[in-house]
């Protein structure tokens, strides 16, 4: 399943003010953004208090600008991310997706992490916590 298919056209159950597709659009919105390098776009997605971790990434971040330090740190390292969405899973204001990534770097060499996950949590329209975690089997 490619990005493109994420599975927006879940029957829609309302969680507070916003319903299981509400969540998969931001998902879709996020790996948009984030896998073609828009990094104004991606880092908006956030509240001002945000909290991220990344696999790639020995320190959390706290805060949008700190996250935005990350975002632009990856967008230069690995100007091109090709991401394989495997699944994804809703549940009240959080989303998990499981995806296989490849990476590449400015010189071309491609790395490939088959197995990711993304745990969103959800505050409104933005992400409050997201926690990327991976294997490299």
């Amino acid at each position: 399943m490619s990005q493109d298919n994420v599975r927006t056209d879940q029957a829609v159950e309302e969680h507070g003010n916003h319903s299981r597709k509400h969540h998969a659009e931001l998902v879709d919105k996020y790996f948009k953004y984030a896998h073609s390098n828009q990094l104004e776009e991606v880092v908006a997605m956030f509240t001002d208090d945000a909290f991220a971790t990344f696999v790639v990434a020995p320190e959390p971040f706290s805060g949008k600008e700190a996250i935005r330090g990350f975002y632009a740190k990856l967008f230069q390292d690995y100007p091109h991310i090709e991401p394989e969405i495997l699944a994804v899973v809703i549940e009240d204001n959080r989303a998990i997706t499981e995806q296989k990534m490849t990476i590449v770097s400015p010189d071309g060499t491609r790395v490939v992490m088959p197995f990711n996950t993304n745990h969103f949590t959800f505050e409104g329209d933005l992400i409050k916590t997201l926690r990327v975690m991976g294997s490299p089997a």
